[in-house]
Formats: structure tokens, sequence, C-alpha cells
């Protein structure tokens, strides 16, 4: 009866990448609503994604996107698109999306990232349909890539669309206090920070004997994995394992001491954080939040990274982590990985102690229920 009672809001949120794809900001957008409608289930969500991962994309030109499938409560409706560089930038068929978008009504728009191209659209779209649009964006720089060109044109093309488009959004939230501020700077545009959250209960230590170590996220060189690689294989009293895909992947060689899983799904990258005792991810990408270091903080891990963008609001030097100075154009910052991992497989007791204060302040800080009704105070009238 307080559903019937309650006006029922149609929200289109719309995320280039979407699971099974594994990433950051679609998992974001995943979590949000999930939890939005576990508390508000009145809330219809439709997900429009592009279909990068190639999941029924037979069935999919068939339906004409008429029907779509449930995941987690939300239905997902995946355009046909190309895929312009792998795992990062997509672009849609344009006749299934005019078909999508044609004689639909929404109450909200929500879109993910300011440098997708949804991004520049959905606002135009909200304006011609009279709806309610809101963006949330990830990144507290602009985009990069290993190519030089690529990262010249991404870096132009951030910077004209983010001053044309952020100006039409009717509310925009960053996930970090950096992004906010990188916003505000590069753009003059006001935001509001919704901190992502984690589940701290799938969580449970799991004992051994030798240390494991464990980075997880994009292969790529802005995540400095091969910087952790080389390193690794001077360290061979500990094991590491390395998960995720990008186009490093082909570099990183397994050894006596490193594994390369690969993409892992949440149970197994679950699995894979009770079994580890250390997390690392030194990355000179400007990050908003990484959800992977939340979750390595909800197992206890202790973590080795670097204070580059939103991570400085989560890790703090010697207190919940230890930051070390990210790799840039002219220098490695491999001895100063290789002494961070040695002082933390040599002192059992101190990352016991990181672990367990990382632990606490994620617990206390990062919510996704709280993000949600956030979220909900925002968009209810």
């Amino acid at each position: 009866l307080e559903i019937l009672y309650n006006k029922i809001m149609k929200i289109l949120v719309i995320t280039p990448f979407f699971y099974p794809h594994i990433g950051g900001s679609p998992k974001y957008m995943e979590e949000l609503y999930v939890n939005l409608r576990q508390k508000h289930p009145e809330i219809e969500v439709d997900v429009l994604c592009y279909n990068t991962d190639k999941v029924t994309s037979k069935e999919l030109y068939k339906r004409s996107l008429k029907t779509s499938e449930v995941y987690r409560g939300l239905n997902v409706y995946r355009i046909p698109c190309w895929s312009i560089l792998p795992g990062k930038f997509a672009l849609p068929n344009p006749i299934p999306l005019f078909q999508f978008l044609a004689n639909r009504h929404y109450d909200l728009i929500h879109t993910s990232t300011r440098f997708f191209d949804s991004s520049w659209w959905a606002p135009i779209y909200a304006k011609l349909t009279g709806t309610k649009c809101i963006i949330t964006d990830h990144c507290a720089d602009t985009p990069t890539h290993s190519n030089p060109l690529i990262s010249t044109i991404s870096a132009l093309i951030d910077t004209v669309s983010g001053n044309l488009f952020l100006k039409l959004y009717n509310q925009v939230f960053s996930v970090s206090k950096a992004t906010q501020t990188f916003l505000k700077f590069k753009f003059n545009a006001s935001s509001e920070v919704m901190y992502p959250g984690v589940d701290i209960k799938p969580f449970k230590k799991v004992d051994h004997q030798r240390v494991q170590v464990v980075f997880a996220g994009r292969l790529t060189e802005q995540k400095g994995v091969l910087e952790l690689y080389e390193v690794a294989k001077h360290i061979p009293e500990a094991d590491f394992s390395f998960a995720g895909a990008g186009e490093l992947a082909k570099d990183i060689k397994e050894a006596v001491n490193i594994k390369v899983l690969g993409t892992l799904n949440q149970e197994k990258l679950t699995k894979l954080l009770q079994e580890s005792d250390i997390f690392v991810l030194p990355t000179s990408h400007s990050e908003g939040i990484p959800l992977t270091l939340l979750q390595a903080g909800a197992a206890k891990l202790a973590v080795i990274t670097t204070p580059i963008g939103g991570i400085k609001e989560i890790i703090e030097n010697d207190k919940t982590g230890i930051l070390v100075k990210p790799k840039d154009h002219g220098s490695s910052n491999r001895i100063a990985l290789k002494e961070a991992l040695e002082k933390l497989i040599n002192d059992n007791a101190l990352r016991n102690k990181l672990g367990q204060a990382l632990y606490e302040y994620i617990k206390k800080n990062f919510n996704w229920g709280k993000s949600a009704e956030e979220l909900y105070s925002q968009i209810k009238n």
C-alpha cells in the first residue's frame, strides 16, 4: 500500500560501461541504485549502457531494445556499439539509441563521467524532453593514455566538452573532494561530493604462511602495473597476484612468485582479497575514489599507494596506509615502492595495525546506503 501511495519515479541511468564490465564508474552507479531501490522500491530504474562486452548481442538486434534484462532489480538495456578505445571509450550505434529514446518519459536522467559521449548528448536530450538531468564525475584530472597523441586529443575534448556541457546539468556530483576541486578549477563547475561505499560483510580474513601481495585494477601504464611487476621479480619471499585486464596484460609474465589472474568477478575478487595481506595501487592516474582501495580496506589489508586525486582522502601516510611518490615522465618510483613493500612484508604487526586503521576509517565514512539516501534527498522534489 505504501508503494502504491507513493508516486512512482522513473529514472534513466546512462553509463556506457556496465556489468559484466569491471570498472569503478559502472560499479558506482550499480551499487548506488541497487541500494536506492532497496529503501525506495517505488522507484523504477532503467540502465542504458553500451554492449561493450558483447552480451547477447544477436538478441539485442532482434528485440530492437523493446525489452530489457533485469539485473539486481535494475532494467538493463544494451545498445550495440563501437569500441574506440577498448575498455575506456565506446560510441553507440545511433539507430537503436534513437529507437530507445523515442517516446520514453523519465522523471530523472543520471549520467556518469564527463568525458563519456553520453555526458554530452544526455543533457541536450533532457532539455528537449523537459527532464531533470544530473551527472556524477569520477576523475580529478583530464584523462590520460600511454599514447601521447591520444592523451593530447583526450585533454582537448575534455576541456571543450566540460566547458560546454557541465553547465547544462541541473546538478553535478563528485565522488571525491579532489574531483570537486578539479571541476571548480577547470570548468568553474560547482558540485556536491557523494562518496562511494563498500560492503563490509563479505570480507573475512584468511591466514596463510607466505605474505600475499595483490594488485587489482586495469593493467595500464597509468596504474603503475609495470613498476610493481619489476619490483615483484626482486622480492622472492612474497607472492604477488595481478588481477585485471588491459593493454599491459601481455607484458606481465607468471613466475614462481607471480600470478596473472585476468579479470575477476566480484566473488572471486572478494576471495582474492580475503587471502591477501598487502594491496598495492602505485597509480599515477588522477583517481576519484578507487573502489578496489575501499574493498582492500574492508578486507583489512595494509595498503601501499600514491597521493593522487581522492586517494589522499582515504590514506594518511603511516596511519591508514603507506604513500609513495607516483611514477612521472622523468623518474621511476621502484625504489620507494620496493622499500615500502619490504617494510610491510617484514613487519606483521605493522600490516595488522595499518589494515585495522583503514578498515575502521572506511567502515565509518564509506557506506552505499548513506550515499543512496543523500541522492534520494536531492532528487525526491
